[in-house]
């Protein structure tokens, strides 16, 4: 049992430092983006273009925790329609917003949720008893999002809540975003270490 045991550990340890390689061609292009940026302009270092850095950069990295549930979950897939659909929660809250509803962020947070998990449900429903290929179902959002966006705002516009407007100042690091990030790293790590998403993607 013991030689079992060496051997399974000589196998996992190998396995994770093969793995681990990948890593470091994108920890290599961000280091050397981040020194290029830093050279052309070292405001980056000050507490505002941080702060700035931090907004400009929340939607990408909450879509990405998004879309790694797809893929641990999902055998690899990814939903091509994430990007659109953003945009069509952002165009539609804006009008729903000038039009007297979502006067509150609690009824923010509640409309863009539920918006996902009915486009979400959507999806599923259609790849399960239509059997169309998930990359069919959300190439076809992708469009149909896309076009519906540009019905709802045709033009960039629209008019921000007064609780929202400090959100994309940027001014200070630890912000709106900067504590509305550190819950959903948290909540990520939380939900990729349950047992049920470890068993379902295989990595056990």
């Amino acid at each position: 049992m013991e030689i079992v045991d060496k051997l399974k550990k000589t196998y996992r340890s190998s396995v994770d430092t093969s793995s681990n390689k990948y890593l470091m061609v994108p920890i290599f292009i961000f280091f050397s983006l981040l020194i290029f940026a830093l050279i052309r302009s070292p405001i980056i270092i000050s507490q505002s273009g941080i702060g700035s850095a931090i907004m400009l950069t929340a939607p990408l990295i909450l879509t990405t925790y998004a879309l790694t549930f797809i893929a641990m979950a999902g055998r690899g897939g990814v939903d091509l329609s994430i990007g659109p659909f953003m945009g069509f929660i952002n165009v539609s809250s804006i009008q729903l917003y000038a039009a007297g509803y979502l006067q509150t962020p609690i009824g923010w947070f509640i409309y863009a949720i539920a918006m996902g998990l009915i486009w979400q449900l959507f999806y599923a429903l259609i790849v399960c008893f239509v059997r169309v290929s998930p990359i069919i179902v959300s190439l076809a959002g992708y469009l149909a999002f896309a076009g519906i966006n540009i019905v709802i705002l045709p033009r960039p516009g629209g008019i921000a809540p007064d609780w929202l407007i400090p959100w994309g100042e940027g001014f200070t690091i630890f912000n709106e975003i900067f504590l509305l990030m550190i819950l959903a790293t948290i909540l990520f790590y939380i939900i990729t270490h349950t047992e049920l998403l470890i068993l379902h993607s295989g990595v056990i």
